[in-house]
C-alpha cells in the first residue's frame, strides 16, 4: 500500500484517459473493498481509517478522498466542483464516461434533467400511489402467518420494478437484465462485460422501439411520452442519444436505490429489536415511518460514494485542491461522521437526521422522494406483518453501491393495507 500524503502535499494529478481514477483510488484505501468482511459491513473499515486519516487526505494515484459529513457537503453544492464532462460524449475529469446527465455538469445536466422532471412531481408521484399500494397488497398478502417472505425479491424489487416499469414502458421480461446495466457502475465489480453489453443492446432495442410508438404527450408518469414531446427546456423532443441514456440512468439507478432503501432499512430494524419494537408496539403514524426512512438512508445508505473533479483551483476545509483533482466522496463514512451526530453507529428512528443518501445541490437525486415514497409504503406494510428475521442476510459483492440479495422475514398475520 503507498503511503498517503496529508495535508498541502504534492500536486496531484488526475486520471489519465483509459483508466477510471476511482480504480486506482481503491488501491489506495487502507482495506480492500473486495474482502468479505468490508462488504459485509464496510463502516468499521470506514471509522478506522478517520481515525488514521481525519476528515480529508490525499491519495497517491491522484485526487483526495473525503469521509466528513461538512466537507462532502460542500464538495457536492460548490459550483467549483463537478464531474468535468460537458456533453453526454465525453468522459469526465476522473476517466469514466458521462453517458447520460448523472455525470454531465450544467448547463447540459440542466437541460436534460429538466425534460423528465415532470415525472417526479408530487403530482406525478401521487398518480402512480395506487399502482404501489396494489402491488405490496399483492405480494405481502400472498403470504400466511409463520410463512417466510424475502424483503428483496417478494416485496422492494417488485414494488421498485412496477414502478420504474410503469414510467419507462420497460416490459416484465427485462428485469432480469436490469441488474447488467449497473455493470459500469461498480469498478471492478462488474461482472462478465460481454452480458453487460447484451442487456445493453436489448434495453436500447426495447426503448428505439417504445419511443417510435409513443405520440408526444405531458403525462407525468410516462417519460418516454415527455422524451418525445417539443416540451422540454429547448423546446425540441429528445434526441435517441439522449432518450436511452436517460431512461438507463433512470433504471439503473432509481430501481436499485428504492430497493436499497427498503431492504438496507429493514435489515437495520432486525438488528436493531429495540428500533423495530417501537414501531411496532404501537401503530406508528406517518410523521414516525417518514423519520424511520430518513434514518434508513443515513444508516446504511444504497450508494456508498460520490465522485467529483475540481473545476477550478479551490479548497476544502483549508486544503488547496488544485483545479482537475478528482475527489472521492464517501458518503456512507460522511453519514456517521461522529462531527455531526450523536452515536452515529447506532440506529435511532426517532432522529431527525440530515443525511447525503441523496447527494446534494445540482447533482441531487431527482428520484428521491419517489424512493421516499416507495419506502414508507413498504415499511407501513411489512410492519403490520410484523417481521421477525427468518436467515442470514446476503450481500451484493459491490462497494459503490451497497444492496442485498436476499433477506428472510417471518412474518406474522397478513397486514390490511391502506
Amino acid at each position: 500500500m503507498n503511503a498517503v500524503v496529508q495535508g498541502g502535499g504534492r500536486t496531484l494529478q488526475p486520471a489519465g484517459a483509459g483508466e477510471p481514477w476511482c480504480d486506482r483510488a481503491a488501491d489506495d484505501l487502507p482495506f480492500d473493498v473486495t474482502c468479505p468482511s468490508f462488504l459485509a459491513d464496510p463502516y468499521p473499515h470506514y471509522e478506522r481509517m478517520r481515525e488514521q486519516w481525519g476528515q480529508m487526505c490525499r491519495l497517491p494515484s491522484g485526487g483526495v478522498v473525503v469521509l466528513g459529513y461538512r466537507e462532502c457537503s460542500a464538495a457536492l453544492r460548490s459550483r467549483d466542483f463537478g464531474h468535468g464532462a460537458r456533453t453526454t460524449s465525453d468522459t469526465t475529469a476522473y476517466g469514466l464516461p458521462a453517458r447520460s446527465f448523472l455525470l454531465v455538469d450544467p448547463p447540459v445536466h440542466d437541460q436534460h434533467r429538466g425534460r423528465v422532471a415532470p415525472g417526479f412531481t408530487a403530482e406525478a408521484i401521487g398518480a402512480l400511489m395506487p399502482l404501489m399500494t396494489e402491488v405490496l397488497h399483492e405480494r405481502v398478502s400472498a403470504f400466511r402467518p409463520g410463512d417466510v417472505c424475502d424483503v428483496v425479491t417478494d416485496v422492494a424489487e417488485p414494488l421498485a420494478w412496477s414502478v420504474i416499469s410503469s414510467l419507462l414502458r420497460v416490459p416484465e421480461e427485462f428485469r432480469q437484465d436490469a441488474e447488467r446495466l449497473l455493470g459500469g457502475a461498480n469498478p471492478r465489480q462488474s461482472g462478465d462485460e460481454s452480458l453487460n453489453a447484451l442487456a445493453r443492446v436489448k434495453f436500447s432495442r426495447a426503448v428505439r422501439k417504445t419511443l417510435a410508438a409513443a405520440p408526444p404527450s405531458r403525462c407525468p408518469t410516462d417519460l418516454i411520452s415527455l422524451f418525445t414531446s417539443p416540451w422540454g427546456p429547448d423546446g425540441l423532443p429528445a434526441t435517441q442519444q439522449e432518450a436511452l441514456a436517460t431512461s438507463g440512468l433512470i433504471l439503473s439507478a432509481g430501481y436499485k436505490t428504492s430497493v436499497g432503501l427498503i431492504a438496507n432499512g429493514m435489515r437495520a430494524l432486525l438488528d436493531h429489536p429495540d428500533q423495530l419494537r417501537l414501531l411496532t408496539e404501537s401503530e406508528p403514524t406517518p410523521e414516525d415511518i417518514s423519520k424511520a426512512v430518513e434514518e434508513f438512508a443515513r444508516f446504511d445508505p444504497a450508494i456508498q460514494i460520490g465522485l467529483r473533479a475540481a473545476l477550478t483551483d479551490t479548497e476544502i476545509a483549508g486544503m488547496a485542491i488544485p483545479k482537475g483533482t478528482p475527489l472521492l466522496l464517501l458518503l456512507g463514512a460522511a453519514n456517521r461522521d461522529p462531527h455531526v451526530f450523536d452515536h452515529p453507529q447506532r440506529l435511532d428512528v426517532t432522529r431527525t437526521p440530515r443525511h447525503l443518501a441523496f447527494g446534494a445541490g445540482k447533482h441531487f437525486c431527482l428520484g428521491a422522494q419517489l424512493a421516499r415514497v416507495q419506502a414508507r409504503k413498504a415499511l407501513t406494510v411489512l410492519l403490520q406483518a410484523r417481521p421477525q428475521p427468518a436467515g442470514a442476510a446476503e450481500y451484493d459483492p459491490r462497494w459503490v453501491t451497497r444492496h442485498l440479495r436476499s433477506l428472510p422475514v417471518r412474518l406474522s398475520p397478513n397486514p390490511e393495507i391502506a
